[in-house]
């Protein structure tokens, strides 16, 4: 259905959806509202107003996802601003890599394919399915653009092997998923965010390129490519990845905090971290 019928109906009939999951799955509807009332510190009513545009903006991220078989050059010229390309393109020049930081963010899949798309080698690290039929179904999907898929099960020696051969490693950082993250504050609070990018660079001398892949309205998107973010190791691992982790919550609490009913984080993310 989402490659039959023209990408107006598909993304109508996902804001539909979309709408029925935020009622009848109290919890992620829970979950959105306490991280909107703590980014944009706004009461319940208003955060209330702000889920609503959650969930339809996910359901719309889904349906470009299911679409991957229809992009090319041509999709990218016609729906996607590119901001900072050369950024990438320079950072590539020094011959150790690129790490390129995102957050669950508009459509964090799309950037990446983009990226593919424009010839670049995308590389990038994904959560592995419990369901084998779901989990290649996911890895088609990012495979359809050129995205090399890294499983998690096999990220480190991969990601090395990756940035040793001067291509782009697309890692995401506001979600720890192996549970021992570096701790640092997000929005006022202290949160564990995956150690990875942070180590990976100071292991490799790969820099760390933040990028962002938004929605500026329904069927049009900017691929925003920031600076790399410059760090010189004092030596102690330890404080490092804690300097370097802070510095890249704060790239992500900017654009956080711009789109914030482009955030998909579904859990209780910051209640978690204060148990």
């Amino acid at each position: 259905m989402a490659l039959r019928l023209p990408i107006k109906v598909v993304y109508w009939l996902a804001g539909r959806i979309a709408d029925i999951h935020r009622i009848t799955a109290p919890r992620d509807t829970a979950n959105i509202i306490t991280n909107i009332k703590l980014i944009l510190k706004v009461d319940e009513k208003k955060a209330k107003y702000y889920a609503k545009f959650v969930f339809r903006n996910f359901g719309r991220y889904l349906v470009d996802f299911l679409r991957f078989s229809r992009l090319d050059k041509g999709y990218v010229q016609r729906f996607v601003v590119i901001e900072g390309l050369e950024h990438l393109d320079n950072v590539l020049a020094r011959g150790k890599g690129c790490i390129g930081i995102t957050a669950h963010l508009g459509n964090w899949e799309l950037g990446g394919a983009i990226l593919s798309i424009l010839g670049y080698p995308v590389n990038a690290v994904a959560l592995s399915h419990a369901d084998k039929n779901v989990d290649n179904f996911f890895t088609r999907q990012r495979e359809i653009t050129g995205i090399k898929v890294i499983p998690t099960g096999v990220a480190v020696r991969r990601c090395f092997s990756a940035l040793a051969n001067n291509e782009f490693l697309a890692l995401l950082g506001d979600r720890d998923f192996a549970n021992d993250g570096i701790r640092v504050e997000f929005f006022g609070t202290q949160v564990a965010l995956p150690k990875g990018p942070a180590t990976l660079s100071l292991k490799t001398g790969a820099p760390i390129l933040p990028g962002f892949l938004v929605r500026d309205d329904r069927d049009h998107f900017r691929l925003i490519i920031e600076q790399p973010i410059e760090y010189s190791p004092t030596g102690n691992m330890d404080e490092d990845l804690v300097i370097l982790t802070k510095r890249i919550a704060e790239v992500m609490e900017r654009y956080v905090s711009k789109y914030p009913t482009q955030w998909y984080m579904f859990n209780s993310f910051f209640e978690k971290v204060q148990e």
